[in-house]
């Protein structure tokens, strides 16, 4: 009897061990998704997200999202779209609230630039309120890569700065280019670095290299004026007449993207 009560006792403490066992990792692995950055099992994480008010009219949404790397044996598909939402706080909704955000290419640390431009809101001015957004990152062919993540942002009011569409112009030696941008606002002194990239439109020849940096030149006090005067194409004779999509990223000294803005420009004689 007393070595049927032991066992009993026995099988008792063994099932409670392995029950707590079960609640303690349920809750943790809980606990982990809850992170608006990074999930046990997420497989794309978002490194910066802003919601800023453009200079005209309407807000700018941008992602700059990742992978997650820390599991390298693990074939991850790469990011190419993301699916946003944007939950409304208080009286204060968005519109529209879902949306697909534009892939905009890769930054200089190998992560994916999205945008969205044509965001408003409705029921009183959102500056200043966190709004809590929910990302679900795809692969090319629009699976799901891990599971939603959920961020929460404050919306900017204007970062006072604006940029002037660049010009694009050939040199005397009817070979090499030069590119000319105007940056103006109360906030340029924050200014570090301002990268273009150009892509043909309609047919004209690719820049060599697609992504370029260009150098301040000039400057006032609420303006600068930079510039790169040896930009370089694979066929020269084939730029003139011939328009591209020039985007421009500015950052500043700690590689924080301030402003992002694309031009449709013409290559001038």
């Amino acid at each position: 009897m007393k070595t049927f009560k032991q066992a009993l006792f026995f099988a008792i403490c063994t099932f409670f061990f392995f029950s707590c066992q079960e609640e303690i990792t349920t809750h943790q692995s809980t606990s982990a998704n809850d992170n608006p950055f990074l999930s046990i099992g997420e497989k794309a994480f978002i490194r910066r997200g802003k919601i800023k008010k453009k200079s005209t009219v309407g807000y700018k949404v941008r992602v700059i999202a990742s992978n997650d790397d820390n599991d390298s044996s693990e074939d991850i598909p790469a990011i190419a779209q993301a699916e946003y939402t944007i939950l409304p706080s208080g009286d204060v909704f968005p519109s529209p609230s879902n949306f697909p955000l534009e892939n905009k290419g890769l930054t200089d640390a190998g992560d994916v630039r999205f945008v969205f431009k044509d965001l408003n809101f409705e029921g009183g001015e959102p500056d200043g309120i966190s709004f809590t957004t929910i990302t679900q990152f795809r692969d090319e062919n629009g699976a799901d890569i891990g599971a939603p993540v959920t961020d929460y942002i404050t919306v900017q009011d204007n970062d006072g700065l604006s940029m002037k569409a660049p010009k694009l112009s050939m040199k005397n030696d009817g070979e090499t280019f030069k590119l000319r941008l105007v940056l103006k606002g109360d906030n340029i002194g924050q200014v570090e670095k301002v990268q273009v990239s150009l892509t043909p439109d309609d047919g004209g020849s690719e820049s060599d290299p697609a992504t370029f940096e260009l150098t301040l030149t000039g400057e006032t006090e609420t303006s600068r004026i930079y510039k790169n005067n040896s930009i370089t194409f694979i066929e020269s004779d084939n730029v003139v007449d011939m328009e591209y999509i020039a985007a421009v990223s500015v950052s500043d000294a700690g590689g924080e993207e301030l402003d992002y803005a694309e031009f449709r420009i013409t290559g001038l004689e």
